[in-house]
């Protein structure tokens, strides 16, 4: 057994979930309360009584199951339309409107959101103001606004291109307006998809734990109280992926390099 060690000690700060249900990763929002984590498992005991006395002999797993529980505070169309089970988005007055020389910094090879959807007609340009090359220095993950879903547009930098990692760039281009979304409630599955929770504390270990299939459930009720903020409370449903990750059907925890 390892010595207790004051350095691996762990808060569960800067938390941030994800969901993808098959067109992209989104950012779920803000959680009230972190998730809690709730492992159950359904088992047989077999008992023997071979020695004059009944004793447990074995004990075999018969079921496994895996759900996160938290509060959204952010109601963002896509979170309420999870929690209704709402059909597909319909766009009332869909229209276009322009972005110009909206700021940008551009890390790593993530992608960067934009805060608009359906995004076309991009210009991006680096702190000196040369534009750049799509798809050589940067790339676009246009978002959308349709019947299918609400998507933030967002933007990526290419590794070998010309924008230097972390540098503030400006990106100009046309995005989708819309006076509003509506969705039929009850009328749709549960949402599915690949979900992946992320620990990034101010100290200590730095974590994630990838889910690859799960969905998203209603977990309580709505509640109209104007002394507190508005939440909803969903379950995150692990389910079983051994068709497509025989290694991890439940999902797996990595550690991050602390280097």
């Amino acid at each position: 057994m390892q010595p207790p060690n004051v350095e691996n000690l762990f808060l569960a700060g800067g938390i941030i979930f994800f969901f993808d249900p098959g067109t992209g990763e989104r950012d779920l929002g803000l959680i009230e309360e972190p998730p809690d984590v709730e492992p159950k498992s359904t088992e047989i005991k077999v008992h023997s009584s071979r020695s004059g006395k009944r004793r447990l002999v074995k004990t075999s797993t018969t079921e496994e199951e895996i759900i996160w529980n938290f509060k959204l505070q952010e109601l963002v169309a896509a979170n309420m339309q999870a929690f209704f089970k709402g059909g597909d988005f319909s766009v009332v007055n869909a229209g276009t409107d322009t972005a110009i020389d909206q700021p940008i910094k551009l890390s790593g090879e993530t992608l960067v959101p934009l805060g608009k959807y359906g995004i076309s007609a991009v210009t991006l340009k680096n702190h000196l103001g040369a534009t750049m090359v799509h798809n050589s220095d940067y790339i676009v993950d246009p978002g959308q606004v349709s019947a299918a879903g609400l998507l933030e547009g967002r933007i990526g930098r290419i590794a070998d291109g010309d924008i230097t990692d972390g540098e503030q760039c400006t990106v100009s281009y046309t995005y989708k307006t819309w006076s509003s979304l509506r969705f039929s409630v009850a009328n749709a599955e549960y949402q599915r998809g690949a979900a992946r929770l992320q620990f990034r504390p101010s100290r200590g270990l730095q974590w994630n734990y990838v889910i690859p299939l799960c969905q998203l459930k209603p977990n309580g009720k709505l509640t109209f109280d104007d002394k507190k903020p508005m939440e909803l409370p969903m379950i995150l449903e692990v389910v079983d992926a051994s068709a497509t990750n025989p290694d991890a059907p439940y999902g797996y925890w990595e550690c991050l390099n602390e280097s």
